[in-house]
């Protein structure tokens, strides 16, 4: 979902030819799997296994049926201090999106930084428009121009 492009990866099923020959390309050879492993099989082949994670606790019963292996929840050093805000849900998309248009605009006005993830830059432009954001002062032109011309 990057957008980005990752070396030595390639569509199966000769899909990735069909899009070389599409875009004109020297249509490459498909990849063949010699060898493919599950994650929870390659770990059992490690003698003792340990980790650290924020996630763990939900899938201790995994943990427990596949390693025979114990979930232990260390508690913070500090209170927690986060405040868990109620679920909010909008009828509409676009319902949504001016929520968050606002949002961004309440946070940018407190001087708080703001991301905002989306799986196509074609969606952030009808999220925000530019003159939504000309509070920027041309630094989200930038930004975008940048994403935009990403590999």
């Amino acid at each position: 979902l990057t957008g980005r492009v990752e070396e030595k990866r390639r569509w199966s099923d000769g899909i990735h030819q069909a899009v070389e020959a599409k875009e004109g390309l020297k249509i490459q050879a498909d990849s063949v799997v010699v060898a493919q492993i599950t994650y929870q099989s390659l770990f059992k082949l490690y003698p003792k296994l340990s980790g650290m994670t924020g996630t763990a606790k939900t899938e201790e019963k995994e943990f427990l049926k596949m390693f025979k292996m114990p979930v232990i929840e260390i508690p913070t050093n500090l209170p927690n201090i986060r405040r868990d805000w109620p679920i909010q849900a909008f009828a509409t998309a676009q319902g949504k999106w001016k929520h968050v248009r606002e949002e961004v605009q309440y946070m940018f006005r407190l001087g708080r930084p703001v991301l905002v993830g989306s799986t196509r830059i074609g969606k952030f432009h009808t999220m925000f428009s530019m003159q939504d954001l000309s509070m920027l002062q041309g630094k989200l032109k930038l930004l975008l121009k940048l994403v935009e011309n990403m590999p």
